[in-house]
């Protein structure tokens, strides 16, 4: 176990980053909803660690192949790609012309996990959810998606 802190305008990615250098392989790195950044996520996942993070409902996460146990295959993209593609096709539209064909998704294939999960918040107020779990463990007969979602409640 490892910990940094800041002052209290400390960006907690910022202060994650400063984590990056404890982790290991065999060792699993859990994460909110605030934390997950393509830059951090790549970062995260060179250290060897596996992943598990929650990823806000609205990030786009198309479905690549649905496993057995309900989750799915997916890529996170690169902020840099999408804003590539959108001016791709602006400039040809601009010119009269036939968009180009979009780019193939280059990013990091993740597992998507979507399960409605209690928690129990720091001031103790238990909470039923919604939640959306991306995950480097990509067997599903390793990591059963149940067993992620109980792994992410704890």
């Amino acid at each position: 176990m490892d910990a940094v802190f800041g002052t209290h305008r400390a960006s907690e990615r910022a202060l994650a980053e400063q984590m990056l250098p404890a982790l290991k392989a065999g060792m699993l790195l859990l994460a909110d909803r605030g934390y997950p950044s393509y830059r951090l996520w790549c970062a995260a996942q060179a250290t060897g660690a596996d992943l598990l993070w929650r990823a806000a409902a609205d990030r786009h996460l198309p479905v690549q192949r649905v496993l057995p146990d309900g989750s799915y295959l997916s890529r996170l993209t690169n902020p840099a790609d999408s804003h590539r593609q959108a001016n791709r096709g602006g400039r040809s539209r601009e010119a009269g012309r036939v968009p180009p064909a979009p780019l193939q998704p280059r990013g990091p294939v993740v597992r998507v996990v979507e399960a409605v999960i209690t928690v129990c918040t720091s001031d103790g107020t238990i909470r039923t959810g919604h939640y959306r779990l991306i995950t480097t463990l990509l067997d599903p007969k390793s990591a059963p998606a149940r067993e992620l979602a109980a792994t992410y409640a704890r």
